[in-house]
């Protein structure tokens, strides 16, 4: 898995566009940018999301995902390091 994550800070962009307000970025891997959504909270289910581009479906998400995708499996990674999941 080659997924060299660049961890963001503050004052760092993520590459793409996204528009959900639940999210929380992760960071980025070479290809995508990695978000952590609590889908709103109050009982939804929490998922990652993986964007690689500007349009809205140019994304993967869930973490069911996490054994076939690496950069969901790298989303997964830093929700758990950041005790978000």
């Amino acid at each position: 898995m080659d997924t060299t994550l660049n961890k963001i800070n503050e004052n760092q962009k993520m590459r793409y566009t996204h528009n959900c307000t639940n999210c929380t970025p992760l960071g980025q891997t070479k290809t995508h940018d990695l978000y952590y959504c609590d889908q709103g909270g109050a009982g939804a289910t929490p998922t990652v999301v993986a964007r690689y581009g500007n349009y809205d479906s140019d994304y993967a998400s869930g973490i069911c995902f996490a054994d076939v995708d690496e950069n969901i499996a790298e989303a997964v990674r830093l929700a758990k390091e950041r005790g978000l999941i």
